[in-house]
């Protein structure tokens, strides 16, 4: 029997990859993303701007475990993209309407914002935990580009 060395590996809906790139993730949160918003606005396309946004914000818009992305990743940078885009459709609202009359209309943050608020909170959540291997791992810097050992 002979044993395949896999460099990618999905658990739990999250593509985790061998050298810790976010990239695959990303990826797919993306096409999925597009596809849940495509089927929204197809099926509720006489809702009013605001009724979209709330489906929009509640049913497409799948995040979870985005709190352990890398900030700087460029595919982040394609998801807020791909997610301006779609708010500018739900709205009708020009391609080049600058992104921050779009967030105040839609009544909504950028999907960094949202992405860096819940890397914060988990950031936090560890510090304060009990568990003296969850504080080590966190302040570990080949793990946290963020914190240093003090």
């Amino acid at each position: 029997m002979e044993l395949n060395l896999s460099h990618s590996a999905k658990h739990l809906g999250h593509i985790l990859s061998s050298n810790l790139s976010d990239t695959d993730d990303i990826v797919r949160v993306k096409k999925d993303l597009v596809r849940k918003a495509n089927c929204m606005l197809h099926s509720f396309s006489p809702c009013n701007p605001f009724v979209k946004t709330k489906l929009f914000e509640s049913f497409c818009l799948s995040l979870y475990g985005s709190a352990l992305w890398f900030s700087s990743s460029p595919e982040l940078r394609s998801l807020e993209v791909t997610f301006n885009n779609i708010l500018r459709r739900i709205w009708s609202l020009p391609r080049m309407c600058h992104t921050g009359i779009l967030h105040c209309t839609a009544r909504l943050n950028s999907v960094y914002n949202i992405v860096v608020q819940r890397s914060s909170k988990l950031l936090s959540a560890a510090l304060k935990s009990h568990s003296s291997l969850v504080r080590d791992v966190l302040v570990c810097s080949e793990l946290n580009p963020y914190l240093q050992k003090a």
